[in-house]
């Protein structure tokens, strides 16, 4: 989050909204909001998004080739055109922002909506100083849940 108000996003409250929206509502057990995760993290400048856009889509590659020798359900289409259609505009950045928030929108549909002013401005004045935590019980169940998980 820190890198967020540091990045030439902080002058763009909108951008900035969905950037922290995405943060809020990410779910790492999708390959796509992981792959956007990654990218948005990453990727400073557009030849670094490029490189790893490349990197991305090899992995999309390597990942449904896998799921196929395994008789897994492949990773869909969509998601590989998504990726790419982020070349398409400039700044990267930007392109990557949206493909965050359409992520949102999609997987979350009317669930995940914006901060209202009051508590926009509660999130940036807050004793975090813009930065998201996680509770104890929160980490302790994605850390150890799995161990839990009855496998049938």
């Amino acid at each position: 989050m820190i890198l967020l108000l540091t990045h030439p996003l902080r002058d763009h409250t909108s951008e900035l909204k969905k950037a922290v929206r995405f943060l809020s509502y990410v779910n790492q057990s999708s390959w796509e909001a992981k792959a956007l995760l990654h990218l948005m993290k990453n990727a400073p400048d557009d030849d670094s998004i490029d490189i790893m856009l490349e990197r991305l889509c090899k992995k999309f590659s390597e990942t449904n080739r896998r799921k196929e020798v395994e008789g897994k359900e492949p990773l869909p289409t969509d998601t590989l055109l998504r990726l790419q259609a982020i070349k398409d505009t400039t700044p990267r950045w930007l392109s990557v922002i949206n493909a965050a928030d359409n992520w949102v929108i999609e997987t979350h549909k009317d669930f995940a909506r914006y901060p209202s002013d009051s508590e926009w401005e509660r999130f940036l004045r807050s004793e975090l100083n813009g930065v998201i935590g996680m509770s104890f019980a929160l980490q302790w169940r994605y850390n150890f849940g799995a161990l839990f998980r009855h496998n049938a």
